[in-house]
Protein backbone atom coordinates (compact mmCIF):
# COMPACT_ATOMS: atom_id res chain seq x y z
CA UNK A 1 0.00 0.00 0.00
CA UNK A 2 3.07 2.14 1.00
CA UNK A 3 4.28 1.89 -2.94
CA UNK A 4 0.26 2.51 -4.10
CA UNK A 5 0.74 5.82 -1.93
CA UNK A 6 3.51 6.91 -3.85
CA UNK A 7 2.46 6.35 -6.85
CA UNK A 8 -0.69 7.59 -6.63
CA UNK A 9 0.83 11.11 -5.09
CA UNK A 10 3.06 11.47 -8.10
CA UNK A 11 0.24 11.02 -10.70
CA UNK A 12 -3.03 11.94 -8.94
CA UNK A 13 -2.36 15.14 -11.26
CA UNK A 14 -3.63 12.91 -14.57
CA UNK A 15 -6.48 11.41 -13.04
CA UNK A 16 -10.30 12.77 -13.57
CA UNK A 17 -12.48 14.15 -10.77
CA UNK A 18 -13.80 10.48 -10.88
CA UNK A 19 -11.02 8.79 -10.30
CA UNK A 20 -9.71 10.61 -7.72
CA UNK A 21 -12.86 10.12 -5.41
CA UNK A 22 -12.57 6.38 -6.51
CA UNK A 23 -8.77 6.31 -4.74
CA UNK A 24 -10.12 8.09 -1.77
CA UNK A 25 -12.56 5.51 -1.20
CA UNK A 26 -10.20 2.74 -1.71
CA UNK A 27 -7.80 4.24 0.76
CA UNK A 28 -10.39 4.94 3.23
CA UNK A 29 -11.18 1.18 2.89
CA UNK A 30 -7.65 0.06 2.68
CA UNK A 31 -6.63 2.32 6.19
CA UNK A 32 -7.02 -0.35 8.42
CA UNK A 33 -4.11 -2.17 6.54
CA UNK A 34 -1.37 0.72 6.17
CA UNK A 35 0.73 0.58 9.27
CA UNK A 36 3.93 2.29 10.29
CA UNK A 37 5.40 5.75 9.86
CA UNK A 38 6.07 5.14 6.38
CA UNK A 39 2.13 4.47 5.11
CA UNK A 40 1.64 7.30 7.31
CA UNK A 41 3.73 9.65 5.37
CA UNK A 42 2.91 8.07 2.14
CA UNK A 43 -1.30 8.05 2.67
CA UNK A 44 -0.40 11.79 3.59
CA UNK A 45 1.28 12.91 0.46
CA UNK A 46 -0.89 10.76 -1.87
CA UNK A 47 -3.91 12.70 0.28
CA UNK A 48 -2.47 16.11 -0.53
CA UNK A 49 -2.25 15.20 -3.84
CA UNK A 50 -5.67 14.33 -4.34
CA UNK A 51 -6.83 17.42 -2.74
CA UNK A 52 -4.79 19.47 -4.58
CA UNK A 53 -5.97 18.19 -7.81
CA UNK A 54 -9.79 18.13 -6.67
CA UNK A 55 -9.71 22.39 -5.50
CA UNK A 56 -9.73 23.37 -9.02
CA UNK A 57 -12.96 21.15 -9.58
CA UNK A 58 -14.39 22.18 -5.88
CA UNK A 59 -17.40 24.14 -7.65
CA UNK A 60 -18.46 20.79 -9.25
CA UNK A 61 -18.16 18.62 -5.43
CA UNK A 62 -21.63 17.18 -4.23
CA UNK A 63 -22.38 16.94 -0.49
CA UNK A 64 -21.23 13.23 -0.56
CA UNK A 65 -17.86 14.07 -2.03
CA UNK A 66 -17.35 17.06 -0.03
CA UNK A 67 -18.46 14.20 3.10
CA UNK A 68 -15.74 11.66 1.64
CA UNK A 69 -12.77 14.75 1.55
CA UNK A 70 -13.68 15.62 4.86
CA UNK A 71 -13.16 11.95 6.42
CA UNK A 72 -10.27 11.19 4.08
CA UNK A 73 -8.74 14.33 5.33
CA UNK A 74 -9.30 13.21 8.70
CA UNK A 75 -7.89 9.35 8.02
CA UNK A 76 -5.26 10.36 6.18
CA UNK A 77 -4.28 13.25 8.96
CA UNK A 78 -4.29 16.28 6.20
CA UNK A 79 -2.28 19.09 8.40
CA UNK A 80 -3.05 21.62 5.81
CA UNK A 81 -5.71 24.71 6.86
CA UNK A 82 -6.32 26.00 3.35
CA UNK A 83 -8.01 22.61 2.16
CA UNK A 84 -10.04 21.98 5.10
CA UNK A 85 -11.26 26.17 4.65
CA UNK A 86 -11.82 25.25 1.01
CA UNK A 87 -13.91 22.28 1.83
CA UNK A 88 -15.74 24.21 4.55
CA UNK A 89 -16.77 26.98 2.15
CA UNK A 90 -18.04 24.56 -0.36
CA UNK A 91 -20.18 22.84 2.71
CA UNK A 92 -21.85 26.18 3.47
CA UNK A 93 -22.99 26.68 0.11
CA UNK A 94 -24.31 22.99 -0.10
CA UNK A 95 -25.86 23.35 3.23
CA UNK A 96 -27.87 26.70 2.06
CA UNK A 97 -28.92 25.57 -1.56
CA UNK A 98 -29.19 21.98 -1.38
CA UNK A 99 -30.22 21.29 2.26
CA UNK A 100 -32.33 18.16 0.92
CA UNK A 101 -29.19 16.34 0.22
CA UNK A 102 -27.85 15.67 3.70
CA UNK A 103 -28.92 13.36 5.29
CA UNK A 104 -28.89 12.00 9.15
CA UNK A 105 -25.85 9.53 8.09
CA UNK A 106 -23.84 12.46 6.10
CA UNK A 107 -24.55 15.16 8.95
CA UNK A 108 -22.94 12.35 11.30
CA UNK A 109 -20.28 11.50 9.16
CA UNK A 110 -19.57 15.37 8.22
CA UNK A 111 -19.68 15.68 12.50
CA UNK A 112 -17.26 12.77 13.18
CA UNK A 113 -14.89 14.23 10.45
CA UNK A 114 -14.63 17.33 11.29
CA UNK A 115 -14.21 16.55 15.38
CA UNK A 116 -11.34 14.28 14.20
CA UNK A 117 -9.79 17.41 12.58
CA UNK A 118 -9.96 19.52 15.21
CA UNK A 119 -8.59 17.26 17.59
CA UNK A 120 -5.73 16.97 14.66
CA UNK A 121 -5.13 20.43 15.15
CA UNK A 122 -6.79 21.31 11.27
CA UNK A 123 -9.94 22.80 12.55
CA UNK A 124 -13.20 24.69 11.69
CA UNK A 125 -12.06 27.74 14.42
CA UNK A 126 -9.03 28.43 12.63
CA UNK A 127 -8.66 29.84 9.17
CA UNK A 128 -5.94 30.99 6.78
CA UNK A 129 -7.67 34.33 6.45
CA UNK A 130 -10.04 36.40 8.24
CA UNK A 131 -12.54 35.70 5.11
CA UNK A 132 -12.01 32.30 5.63
CA UNK A 133 -12.86 32.89 9.36
CA UNK A 134 -16.12 34.03 8.71
CA UNK A 135 -16.85 31.40 6.51
CA UNK A 136 -15.94 28.51 8.71
CA UNK A 137 -17.92 30.36 11.32
CA UNK A 138 -21.64 30.30 9.15
CA UNK A 139 -20.80 26.88 7.63
CA UNK A 140 -20.35 25.22 11.54
CA UNK A 141 -23.40 27.21 12.39
CA UNK A 142 -25.52 26.45 9.58
CA UNK A 143 -24.25 22.62 10.10
CA UNK A 144 -25.00 22.32 13.59
CA UNK A 145 -28.83 24.17 13.15
CA UNK A 146 -29.72 21.36 10.61
CA UNK A 147 -27.67 18.60 12.68
CA UNK A 148 -30.29 19.42 15.55
CA UNK A 149 -33.11 19.80 13.44
CA UNK A 150 -32.35 16.50 11.82
CA UNK A 151 -32.11 14.88 15.21
CA UNK A 152 -35.41 13.21 15.96
CA UNK A 153 -34.93 11.34 12.83
CA UNK A 154 -31.35 10.15 13.74
CA UNK A 155 -30.79 6.88 14.64
CA UNK A 156 -28.66 5.30 17.49
CA UNK A 157 -25.42 5.01 14.65
CA UNK A 158 -25.74 8.45 13.88
CA UNK A 159 -25.92 9.87 17.29
CA UNK A 160 -22.65 8.04 18.13
CA UNK A 161 -21.09 8.82 15.15
CA UNK A 162 -21.67 12.82 15.79
CA UNK A 163 -19.05 12.52 18.70
CA UNK A 164 -17.95 14.07 21.57
CA UNK A 165 -15.67 16.18 19.62
CA UNK A 166 -17.62 17.99 16.98
CA UNK A 167 -20.31 18.35 19.73
CA UNK A 168 -18.19 19.45 22.40
CA UNK A 169 -16.27 22.19 19.71
CA UNK A 170 -18.58 22.95 17.55
CA UNK A 171 -22.22 23.06 19.29
CA UNK A 172 -23.79 26.10 21.25
CA UNK A 173 -25.03 25.27 24.79
CA UNK A 174 -28.86 24.90 23.28
CA UNK A 175 -27.85 22.31 20.35
CA UNK A 176 -25.34 20.53 22.78
CA UNK A 177 -28.22 19.80 25.35
CA UNK A 178 -30.72 18.82 21.98
CA UNK A 179 -27.94 16.27 20.96
CA UNK A 180 -27.73 15.03 24.60
CA UNK A 181 -31.22 14.80 24.79
CA UNK A 182 -32.04 12.86 21.98
CA UNK A 183 -28.77 10.38 23.14
CA UNK A 184 -29.96 9.90 25.94
CA UNK A 185 -33.78 9.22 25.19
CA UNK A 186 -31.75 6.01 22.73
CA UNK A 187 -29.25 5.54 25.25
CA UNK A 188 -26.39 6.14 23.04
CA UNK A 189 -23.36 7.10 24.38
CA UNK A 190 -20.86 10.02 22.54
Amino acid sequence: WTAACTRLAVSAHRLQSGCLVRAMELLLRADSRLSGDSAAVALRSAAESILNCLTAQLGNLGAAVVTLTLRFMAVARVEEQTYLDMLLARLLVLLRHERASFSEPLLAAIACALGTLHEQGVSAKRAASGASAAANRRCMENLGEQLVAALDSMGEEEIARVGGPFVVAFLDDAQRRALLQRAAALRVGL
